[in-house]
C-alpha cells in the first residue's frame, strides 16, 4: 500500500552524472564485499574477513555522502523524499543491519545474499530516480507509513537472507559436509535470528498497513491505487506477505511451520516484498 503515498510533481532533483558515478562506486564496494565474503567459503582467512567489512562500511560511508549531496541539491534534508533517496536509504539500512549482525552475532554467509539485494536496490535508485521521479505526501500519516513500510522491508530482507543461510546449513548437515568451507552456525541460532527479524518486520508492516488504510479511506479514490484499491496487485501482494509472516509467528499453535519450512517461507516473503516495491514504482501517475 506504499504507493498510496506517491504523487508526481513538476520539480524534483534528478541525480546528476557525478552522483550516478558515486552511486556506481557504492555498488562496486558492496559487490567487492560480497565477493570477498563468498571467497571465505573456501579459505576463511582473517584478511578476507577484514576486507569484506572494510568494503561494506566504505560503501555505506560513500552512500551517506551521496545522500547528503543529493539532499543539498534538493534544498531539503528530510529523508525518503524521492525515489532516488528512498531506495538508497533502504539499501544502506539493509547493508548496515547485516554488518551489525555480523559484528555482534556473526552468521557466516548472511552477506552473500543480503549484499546482492542491496546492490539491486541501488540499481533501482538509479533507474527509478532518473525515469520515474516522485515525492511523498507531507503528512504525519504518510511519514509514519513510509518509515514503517521501509523499516519492515529491511527487516524482512534480513530474515529472508538468513533463511537462505539456514537452507545452506541444513543441506550441509544432511550431506555431512560441515567441515568444508566457512561455518554458517547452528540451525537453532539461525532460526532464532529469522524469528527475531520477522517479529520486527511484522510489527512495522502492520503499522504500514493500518496507516495506509487510513490514507486510502481518507482520500477515497484520489490516490494512485484508484477507487478499487482493495484489488490492486501491490495491495494484494502486501496482504499476502503479512499473512505469510503472521502464520510464521503463530507456530507455537502449530509447529509445522518451523525450521526449514520457516526459512522457505521467509524467502518467499522476501521475493514478494521485492515485487511489491517494484510494483509501487510501476504504477501509472
Amino acid at each position: 500500500m506504499t504507493d498510496a503515498l506517491f504523487i508526481a510533481v513538476a520539480s524534483f532533483a534528478v541525480p546528476s552524472s557525478s552522483q550516478l558515478a558515486l552511486l556506481a562506486l557504492v555498488v562496486a564496494l558492496f559487490l567487492a564485499s560480497a565477493l570477498t565474503s563468498i571467497s571465505r567459503s573456501r579459505h576463511d582467512r582473517p584478511s578476507l574477513r577484514v576486507s569484506a567489512k572494510a568494503c561494506g562500511w566504505s560503501g555505506i560511508a560513500a552512500g551517506v555522502v551521496l545522500l547528503i549531496w543529493h539532499a543539498s541539491q534538493r534544498d531539503s534534508y528530510v529523508p525518503l523524499d524521492d525515489n532516488f533517496e528512498a531506495f538508497i536509504w533502504l539499501s544502506l539500512l539493509l547493508a548496515a543491519l547485516v554488518l551489525y549482525v555480523q559484528r555482534t552475532q556473526p552468521v557466516a554467509g548472511l552477506d552473500w545474499f543480503a549484499m546482492p539485494i542491496a546492490i539491486l536496490l541501488l540499481a533501482a535508485a538509479a533507474y527509478f530516480g532518473s525515469t520515474r521521479p516522485t515525492v511523498y505526501l507531507d503528512t504525519l500519516w504518510s511519514k509514519t507509513h513510509i518509515a514503517s513500510a521501509f523499516g519492515g522491508s529491511v527487516a524482512f530482507l534480513v530474515a529472508g537472507a538468513t533463511g537462505a543461510v539456514y537452507l545452506i546449513a541444513s543441506r550441509r548437515l544432511r550431506t555431512k559436509s560441515l567441515d568444508t568451507g566457512q561455518r554458517v552456525g547452528s540451525l537453532e541460532r539461525l532460526e532464532a535470528i529469522i524469528r527475531t527479524w520477522v517479529v520486527l518486520g511484522f510489527a512495522l508492516l502492520s503499522v504500514a498497513l493500518v496507516t495506509g488504510l487510513v490514507i486510502v479511506l481518507k482520500e477515497g479514490g484520489q490516490t494512485r491505487l484508484g477507487r478499487h484499491w482493495y484489488v490492486n496487485p501491490q495491495v494484494v501482494l502486501t496482504a499476502i506477505v503479512w499473512m505469510l509472516y503472521a502464520a510464521m509467528l503463530h507456530t507455537p499453535l502449530g509447529p509445522g511451520l518451523r525450521g526449514r519450512r520457516a526459512a522457505i517461507v521467509s524467502l518467499i516473503g522476501l521475493l514478494l516484498m521485492v515485487f511489491t516495491l517494484v510494483a509501487v514504482q510501476m504504477m501509472p501517475p
